[in-house]
């Protein structure tokens, strides 16, 4: 690893930033989603960067990059969200940079941390996740990001309320959705069937007495599809209990439409009920009020214009913090992965999974560990 070292400071002696490998790793989902690419189009210009995507703990893809991956070969390692991969890279790196998602990192209402994972540099794209590992220790670097409005068609024609709702989690289903809009009328709601997987569902929706069209489709996620109905509508259901940045959201908000959101991170992060949309308790959800739908979401299109100002200026902090091997508290620090650090990030990635599994096996380890201690 010394080896390593030297060559990256005399790059550095040099100005031969573009000379810089970064190896970023993420999940091959996101491939698809598009979630990182502009973490990606951040780092690009400042070295050469290699993309690998991991499957789930366990699968092919993970044992292949697992077995082929040399981490002396890379100056940065970015591991955008996959936190057991972690566990399978040299602890006296130099510089490798976490970026966990709310979404991933929260089982049971409560976020999920280890002392492995406050030993390397974070990211974190959500305030109520860096506040709550922050006491942990970690050297973290908090970032709220915006996309550019600039991309983003503006939605004005509030003449009659269109919905749009991509079911994609068993946590929000349609019957929700039609729980929030049964006291207006809406002109029609479109319904994107396409669930996670584990989350898929029959399909067999009525349409509700306040709609005057339930159209519900199944095509893929092809962008260009999503996009083309989403513009014909005004009114936007976030799919998701909670969100690591919540991208779906923000471009729904640059459009200038009405966002409905469950009160929790990240969306409760952008949106203020009632002022630049409406949140709900998922737990206890009641007829919203859309009398101001074209208000909110002028303001929500506000919003993003002036978060995006906001967001360009803490784009050379985070970059520092991201490049840098000097950044932070724990840079340099050698990080042993421990057993125990290595279990209790298999059983969070379980609990998210599947979480009555998780939490039948979280319970059988906790009476375990009871038992080995009354043993000594």
């Amino acid at each position: 690893m010394w080896r390593l070292a030297a060559f990256s400071a005399i790059r550095r002696l040099h100005g031969d930033k573009h000379a810089m490998r970064i190896a970023f790793i993420g999940h091959i989902y996101h491939r698809k989603t598009g979630s990182s690419d502009f973490l990606l189009d951040l780092i690009a210009p400042h070295g050469q960067v290699e993309r690998f995507s991991v499957d789930d703990l366990g699968g092919a893809a993970y044992r292949s990059w697992r077995r082929d991956f040399e981490a002396a070969r890379y100056d940065l390692i970015i591991v955008w969200q996959v936190q057991f991969v972690l566990a399978d890279l040299p602890g006296d790196h130099p510089n490798v940079v976490f970026v966990p998602m709310y979404d991933a990192q929260v089982s049971g209402g409560r976020i999920h941390w280890n002392d492995a994972l406050s030993a390397r540099k974070i990211v974190c794209f959500s305030r109520t996740l860096h506040d709550e590992i922050e006491p942990y220790g970690v050297s973290a670097y908090s970032a709220t990001y915006f996309p550019d409005p600039a991309k983003y068609e503006s939605i004005d024609n509030f003449d009659d309320l269109r919905g749009f709702f991509w079911y994609r989690r068993q946590q929000i289903p349609p019957e929700l959705i039609f729980k929030l809009m049964e006291n207006y009328s809406f002109a029609r709601l479109e319904l994107h069937n396409a669930p996670d997987p584990g989350h898929e569902s029959a399909g067999n929706w009525p349409c509700p007495p306040a709609v005057g069209a339930l159209n519900i489709t199944t095509w893929s996620s092809a962008n260009a599809d999503y996009r083309a109905i989403l513009r014909g509508c005004n009114v936007f259901f976030a799919p998701r209990l909670y969100e690591g940045i919540g991208l779906s959201l923000l471009e729904a908000m640059a459009s200038g439409m009405c966002v409905i959101a469950p009160d929790r991170p990240t969306m409760n992060e952008y949106v203020r009920s009632g002022e630049n949309g409406l949140l709900y308790d998922p737990n206890a959800p009641h007829p919203l009020d859309f009398s101001k739908a074209r208000e909110l979401g002028s303001r929500a299109r506000q919003t993003v214009e002036e978060g995006f100002t906001r967001w360009q200026a803490q784009i050379p902090g985070l970059l520092d913090f991201v490049l840098q091997p000097g950044s932070g508290r724990v840079a340099g620090r050698a990080v042993k992965v421990t057993p125990r650090a290595r279990a209790l990030g298999m059983l969070n990635t379980l609990k998210r999974r599947w979480p009555a599994l998780g939490a039948l096996v979280g319970a059988a380890a906790v009476s375990v560990a009871r038992l080995v201690r009354r043993a000594r």
